[in-house]
């Protein structure tokens, strides 16, 4: 996930009299060690599929990357084995905390996609549970105090397999 919070230290090369500190951060966003505060946008890109299997079998998913057979049978295993409604618990959790300790005020942003991989190489299960956990986090931004859409990204030219609509949820926070 990224950052990025208002400082008047910092001159933006765009925009003449806006200025913006862009802090870049590599972090993990299940911590309770982070507060959201502060910061006026979260950026977040393709962080689903990692979500989803870092509270299943990260290691089995590692051993998986680019073997489709193997692929295919850790997702189906993971949609089968009931773990998916439990992941999506913690998931929720995760999201929970974010958008109810952002800033008044301040702008979510998650761009999701399903694998390419998985896209390419017809994994659907894996295509399909990854689009009902961004739909769960959809409704989720929905139910909170702010404004909740959905960018419709569609005619945007992407990789072969990607070119989905709905991917992109932007959730500003109430300023109460």
């Amino acid at each position: 996930m990224t950052r990025v919070d208002s400082d008047t230290s910092a001159a933006s090369p765009r925009h003449a009299g806006n200025r913006i500190d862009l802090r870049l951060l590599e972090l993990d966003i299940t911590s309770h060690d982070h507060s959201w505060a502060g910061y006026d946008f979260v950026v977040g890109n393709h962080i689903l599929d990692d979500l989803i299997i870092s509270q299943w079998d990260r290691s089995r998913y590692i051993r998986s990357f680019g073997n489709v057979g193997e692929a295919a049978l850790l997702w189906r295993d993971f949609g089968v084995s009931g773990g998916y409604t439990s992941v999506i618990t913690v998931i929720g959790s995760v999201f929970t905390r974010l958008m109810t300790t952002m800033s008044p005020g301040a702008v979510l942003i998650l761009r999701e996609y399903p694998a390419t991989f998985a896209a390419i190489h017809g994994i659907q299960e894996q295509v399909e549970l990854h689009w009902r956990a961004y739909h769960a986090i959809v409704r989720l931004a929905q139910s909170f105090a702010g404004t909740a859409w959905e960018q419709d990204i569609s005619q945007i030219p992407v990789a072969d397999g990607s070119r989905l609509t709905g991917g992109v949820l932007c959730f500003r926070r109430g300023r109460n």
